[in-house]
């Protein structure tokens, strides 16, 4: 090992450090482990100061913000020799298909375990002929510079790399990890709950939790909410994630008619909270890798309306599949609100069940520390 005696060097790369599902996935994943095993470095080629500064700080990890250059040899060369004088055992992007450059230059950097980790099951970017032969070279980086392709869930290794992934070693899914106990055995009451956030303690909330982000599909959340509120006037929607206490998001609830219907919280420390309040989860996402925010919401044993897309049949219990609309349906989403509203605690129980046992925080945890440590580490595959 390169590090101290007994730890494991490790670097990862990042898209920031402000709150987002790959970024709190690595910071849990660093609580989690502890220290002693492993020496914790995290690179954010967003050069702004993220959200989640502090707490990688307070985790042990060492921070760094630096441009990777994906056109700019220079940045390149200098991200090489960063790469080249850390001595790291390990690197581990969660750009996904775009990680492929920081794979390449790991490899020439001597890096002798090389992770490519999806996060989302299709592609993030608007899909310009620029855009396209960019990714798919960046795939082609990926695929031949890992030692290992790591997923969420089988959605994006299918998509990117085609059904034969399974064929190869290097690739394996480890599903997300969610304490069950931190919002099943909530103990406020949904009253306290409420009130602890300003929100309404009489009427039916309806919440959504997720940043502002096209993936996440307000625009149609905003459209139904507007009609719900019409059907059930003790109906009100509550937002929460990075972005949703915006002047830009308060606009949007304004050309839509429902900024007097709505809650706004922006990012919250307690989530747990956030669910107790809720009466119905509502989560329409056009593309998902394996959305925490949901799994959290079957743990709270709350009712969900969601989208019908890979990422999100993952997650969802399959006895509730046949539930699930596609992502931009208005009508079909209002009415299954309100049904969920009127049989609030129907199905909860068992996709609690099933949740708690699939996404275990231990031992997904631990299969991910698996993956980065030293047994592991010895083993080229390239």
């Amino acid at each position: 090992m390169s590090g101290l005696a007994g730890t494991t060097r490790v670097l990862f790369v990042l898209p920031s450090l402000h709150a987002g599902g790959a970024e709190n996935y690595v910071l849990r994943l660093i609580w989690f482990a502890g220290g002693g095993a492993f020496d914790w470095h995290v690179l954010s080629p967003n050069l702004d100061r993220g959200d989640l500064h502090e707490a990688f700080v307070a985790s042990g990890a060492t921070v760094r913000y630096q441009s990777i250059g994906y056109f700019n040899l220079v940045k390149m060369i200098r991200f090489y020799h960063y790469v080249k004088e850390g001595r790291f055992d390990v690197m581990c992007t969660l750009n996904g298909v775009f990680g492929g450059l920081t794979l390449a230059i790991a490899k020439a950097a001597g890096v002798r375990l090389r992770i490519g980790w999806h996060r989302r099951s299709t592609p993030a970017f608007r899909p310009t002929w620029v855009r396209r032969a960019y990714a798919q070279l960046a795939l082609w980086l990926l695929e031949r510079s890992s030692t290992q392709i790591l997923s969420n869930g089988r959605a994006a290794l299918d998509h990117f790399h085609g059904l034969n992934w399974v064929n190869d070693d290097r690739f394996a899914v480890i599903p997300n990890g969610a304490d069950a106990s931190a919002f099943a055995g909530h103990r406020e009451t949904k009253e306290e709950a409420r009130q602890a956030l300003g929100l309404p303690v009489d009427g039916y909330l309806v919440g959504h939790v997720g940043r502002l982000d096209p993936a996440k599909n307000h625009e149609t959340i905003f459209r139904v909410a507007a009609m719900l509120v019409q059907r059930e006037p003790k109906a009100r929607f509550v937002f929460c994630g990075k972005g949703t206490d915006s002047a830009a998001f308060r606009q949007q609830l304004e050309h839509f008619g429902i900024v007097d219907h709505c809650t706004a919280l922006g990012l919250q420390p307690n989530l747990p909270r956030v669910y107790r309040s809720l009466d119905v989860f509502y989560f329409p996402s056009v593309t998902e890798g394996q959305p925490n925010a949901l799994i959290e919401a079957i743990l709270a044993k709350l009712p969900f309306v969601a989208s019908d897309i890979p990422g999100i049949r993952e997650v969802a219990p399959p006895f509730l599949h046949a539930e699930l609309l596609p992502p931009r349906a208005v009508n079909p989403a209002v009415e299954a609100i309100l049904s969920k509203l009127r049989n609030a605690q129907s199905g909860t129980e068992e996709a609690f069940e099933w949740a708690s046992e699939r996404f275990d925080l231990a031992r997904n945890m631990t299969l991910a520390l698996q993956a980065l440590g030293p047994a592991a580490a010895g083993a080229d595959h390239a």
